[in-house]
């Protein structure tokens, strides 16, 4: 019965996607991108290949990001197997379909058991890994039929996740399938054991490694090292038309004394002329800059793959998403020190929740607030200087997930 009805939340949701592809750009690519798969696959992996591979699926970027310092190791220690790299959401595939630390980069076609078993055959994967979620049931289900081992990587899991309620049988089969939880949390390890399992080994979150490894060498970029002519700068980074609106606010109001860099998470031409639109005459894009304008005190930046790179030149970094379903990366703008701040949903998210306790990040909750937080940074330059060895220090100490799971991974239990 829960499978059937499975089934059918699948089978609505394609449809639903390709009602939407008629309209939207992302679902469109959503469904191209998986037409003809089997054929395209073949192509890259013919059936007479019998090279191993090691698969990585990620929902989207920021699950990339996630479980890209063990891929990058697992390339080093298996350097004859393919990496074989899956999306769900085009969000991630369209960024990052030219990775060049996989062999194969393409969409997770829809869970079905003919496609789990096809793709699983085809790719002919020794391991798997799952970074942070994503449950198919198809695809679970056959690589444990072929006693392929299975991890999930800087899993966290919450009391409100249906694994946990009393209709959420399904998912706990899901769960049955993976051979080893790589968990971020130890709250996650007794919500597991409190459903019976114990297949589990705390390593903390591999996001930590990945902002630490971008800080080490970070690439600059000429154009803002000319442009701070010691202004405070504020890098706005993933930002939605509700941050946008208090950051134009904050702008109006700290005129002269504060320049933005706006890195919207939608970076399309109808979304950058949106938020160029908030800025008026006071902005500019990112490409078609001339440094020597004098008078832009924001760049709203248009070119995709940018944003680790600019939080170096932030003096103060705010993070998008607080006012929607809830905060993106900060991890990439603390390893660079700066006062980290964002709006009020982000409970959910643990390092947010650290980053409060310790001093490094801030919630605001209105244009109000942003600005009483934004002054007292700008007038306040000890300040800055304290939290910027605070967010430092913290995302060095949590540093460390990658070679933790490597190490289970290398035991001979």
């Amino acid at each position: 019965m829960l499978l059937s009805i499975y089934r059918i939340a699948i089978g609505g949701y394609e449809i639903g996607i390709r009602i939407a592809s008629l309209f939207k750009e992302k679902a469109s690519q959503f469904i191209s991108g998986r037409q003809g798969w089997r054929l395209k696959l073949l192509e890259k992996i013919p059936a007479s290949d019998t090279t191993p591979s090691v698969w990585f699926h990620c929902a989207s970027l920021g699950e990339f990001e996630q479980g890209r310092p063990v891929m990058e190791r697992i390339r080093e220690i298996y350097p004859n197997h393919k990496l074989v790299l899956t999306f769900f959401s085009p969000s991630g595939y369209e960024v990052r379909k030219g990775f060049a630390g996989a062999d194969v980069v393409c969409y997770l076609p829809i869970d079905s058991r003919t496609n789990a078993r096809d793709f699983i055959s085809i790719i002919k994967p020794e391991a798997a890994f799952f970074v942070k979620y994503e449950y198919w049931y198809f695809y679970l289900h056959e690589l444990k039929s072929r006693g392929v081992p299975t991890y999930v990587i800087s899993a966290i899991f919450r009391e409100g996740h249906i694994f946990f309620k009393w209709y959420g049988g399904l998912q706990r089969k899901m769960l049955k399938c993976v051979t080893r939880f790589f968990v971020q949390d130890e709250r996650s390890i007794e919500l597991l054991a409190s459903i019976g399992f114990s297949n589990v080994t705390l390593t903390g979150d591999t996001r930590y490694d990945r902002v630490v490894t971008n800080a080490r060498y970070p690439e600059h970029i000429t154009a803002f090292e000319k442009w701070n002519d010691g202004s405070v700068v504020l890098v706005a980074g993933s930002t939605w038309p509700k941050d946008e609106t208090l950051l134009c606010d904050l702008l109006q109001y700290k005129s002269g004394d504060l320049k933005l860099i706006i890195v919207p998470h939608e970076i399309s031409q109808t979304g950058i002329q949106t938020t160029l639109s908030f800025f008026g005459s006071k902005a500019v894009a990112y490409s078609k800059w001339n440094q020597t304008q004098t008078n832009a005190s924001c760049v709203v930046v248009d070119t995709v793959g940018l944003l680790s790179r600019i939080y170096q030149y932030a003096d103060i970094a705010y993070v998008g998403g607080g006012f929607g379903a809830g905060i993106h990366n900060i991890l990439e703008a603390a390893v660079f020190g700066p006062p980290v701040l964002f709006g009020p949903n982000c409970h959910r998210f643990r390092e947010a929740v650290n980053l409060i306790k310790t001093g490094g990040a801030f919630a605001i909750n209105d244009s109000q607030s942003l600005q009483q937080k934004v002054s007292e940074l700008i007038s306040d330059r000890a300040l800055r200087e304290r939290i910027s060895t605070v967010n430092k220090r913290h995302v060095q100490e949590n540093a460390g997930a990658t070679q933790r799971i490597l190490d289970v991974l290398g035991r001979k239990d």
